[in-house]
């Protein structure tokens, strides 16, 4: 199946995406892209519900038919830029590249997954199965007002596939790491306590591949 005839649309609707700042709590503007990304999911013909949610945007989950055995995908809205940033870091094309905030985390993931359900549909080779596309609004806070609903439809699918970017060789990534914070309060005296601290930081790092702060 060959997507490249269908380069310009795609360029066009990153565009419309990349164009939208949609920092995590900035929840106006993050509605405004989910706006979009509904459009898009009802012209293929796929039935919405809208998850509404007071402190991020609201959350989209899009089904292509119903019943057991489906196939999840999976995508956020949100992106680490602020508002505002659209004025020094444009949208733009070098290179055979396309430069903008959040073109790689990941608005070039929900094009490239619409395209691919749309070329799917015109050659009528959509899956028997059902697909439910889930597209939440706090992924780059932690997800933490979307988790319940990400576990449920997870337990409900037999392929769950979150299209976030891939290795520079576009392999399928079968697991990711995650993040994790630890906050550490001391007490003692200067620099026996520095010395101490040192000393913790250095074992967790020999523990866990952590990256040491500057000065101790």
């Amino acid at each position: 199946m060959d997507l490249t005839t269908r380069t310009p649309e795609m360029i066009a609707l990153l565009k419309e995406l990349v164009d939208i700042g949609s920092p995590t709590h900035e929840r106006t503007v993050v509605n405004r892209l989910g706006a979009i990304v509904a459009r898009e999911t009802k012209k293929l013909g796929a039935e919405i519900e809208i998850v509404s949610k007071s402190d991020v945007g609201d959350q989209i989950i899009a089904r292509w038919g119903q019943g057991p055995g489906a196939i999840l995908l999976i995508g956020h809205l949100d992106t680490v830029y602020p508002l505002g940033i659209l004025a020094s870091m444009p949208f733009k094309e070098k290179d055979d590249k396309i430069f903008g905030p959040g073109v790689l985390d990941m608005k070039s993931g929900l094009v490239i997954t619409l395209t691919a359900i749309a070329a799917l549909q015109e050659a009528d080779q959509m899956p028997a199965r059902p697909i439910t596309a889930f597209y939440n609004t706090d992924e780059e806070a932690g997800s933490y007002e979307s988790r319940e609903i990400i576990e449920k439809l997870a337990k409900e699918a037999e392929l769950a596939l979150v299209h976030e970017p891939s290795d520079p060789e576009g392999d399928l990534l079968t697991w990711r790491k995650g993040t994790g914070k630890l906050k550490s309060r001391s007490r003692g005296v200067l620099p026996t306590l520095a010395a101490n601290m040192k000393k913790v930081l250095m074992r967790l790092q020999s523990w866990r591949s952590i990256s040491l702060p500057s000065k101790i």
